[in-house]
């Protein structure tokens, strides 16, 4: 969830013997662009056992809701839109955390003041970043702690290649993806640009499948294999949409 953002802290995995990382090969998973130059070609994703790890939760400017309830997350949005991603860019933010940017095309309002047409730009908290870009971030006193940590079980000469998986097993959003979004205003606007947020990160977004059909992923500790299984999303129909938003002018639009 964006609003309650979870950071692993390496260094707080001393407290609790330690931490195994599996190694996967990642050129056929989708991949984007990013700052850091992360690609597909022998790249390696690490993915930390989550029984050893410790993730502290600090909470960020916006308020803690109750995800449980559609409602909440309806009557926390500023806008809900129906739109089109027409670009994602994954990039790294100070503090060991990786983010997506997405370009996002208004195709229908459904709340709030954004146009069919317009074009916004969705950030959200997940992705991909750099094993070395984490390790930097943390302080010069800390990272050759940090750097044995994340490498004991990896081969040194590869950490130019390997990136720290920070999605939570939901699986990114692809150029192409339609999706109903429940967004807010990002508190990390400044004047000259507003960057929109999905209210609760995965909880506020529902995904189009086709065939009137609309799914709504989570967080599993495997997304692959969850998502084979149909184990991390729960699908919708158009009729079940409909009866999460409160007001005929939404309820309307799915038509």
């Amino acid at each position: 969830m964006k609003n309650i953002r979870a950071v692993i802290i390496v260094l707080a995995l001393l407290s609790t013997g330690g931490c195994s990382a599996n190694v996967a090969q990642t050129s056929d998973e989708p991949w984007e662009e990013s700052g850091s130059g992360l690609g597909p070609e022998n790249s390696y994703v690490i993915s930390i056992d989550t029984d050893s790890v410790v993730i502290p939760q600090t909470v960020s400017a916006e308020p803690a809701i109750d995800l449980s309830d559609y409602k909440n997350i309806v009557n926390h949005s500023s806008d809900i839109i129906y739109g089109e991603v027409e670009s994602v860019e994954n990039f790294n933010a100070d503090g060991g955390t990786a983010w997506v940017k997405e370009r996002v095309r208004v195709l229908e309002t459904y709340k709030g003041r954004l146009l069919p047409g317009a074009e916004i730009t969705v950030i959200q908290q997940t992705g991909y970043i750099s094993v070395n870009d984490y390790i930097n971030s943390y302080a010069k006193t800390d990272r050759e702690t940090v750097r044995n940590m994340m490498l004991q079980n990896i081969p040194v000469e590869d950490a130019g290649n390997m990136v720290l998986d920070q999605t939570q097993g939901v699986p990114l959003d692809q150029a192409g993806d339609k999706i109903v979004f429940c967004l807010w205003v990002s508190p990390q606007s400044d004047g000259e640009k507003t960057y929109y947020e999905p209210v609760g990160d995965w909880a506020g977004k529902q995904v189009d499948m086709g065939n009137d059909t609309f799914a709504q992923f989570y967080p599993s500790v495997d997304s692959d294999a969850g998502r084979a299984a149909g184990e991390n999303y729960e699908t919708r129909s158009i009729d079940e949409m409909k009866e999460l938003f409160e007001t005929e002018q939404i309820r309307s639009l799915f038509r």
